[in-house]
């Protein structure tokens, strides 16, 4: 991938992290040829994760404003 796509070698190793780390990819991405097929898209994926603010898991039952 760095030699044959000019991939940047800190960029894939982001790419693998956030791979391992995600519950449904882990099992997903065994080898290095299943990693450069999905790569794009998983690239995409984790630089969303980094840019999107954090989701309030929080609803209130109530309404806050008077």
């Amino acid at each position: 991938m760095i030699r044959l796509d000019q991939r940047p070698v800190e960029e894939i190793r982001e790419v693998i992290l956030f791979a391992q780390n995600d519950s449904f990819w882990q099992n997903n991405i065994l080898s290095p040829g299943k990693l450069r097929k999905q790569y794009d898209m998983l690239n995409g994926k984790r630089r969303k994760t980094q840019t999107a603010p954090p989701v309030s898991r929080f609803e209130p039952f109530w309404d806050p404003s008077p």
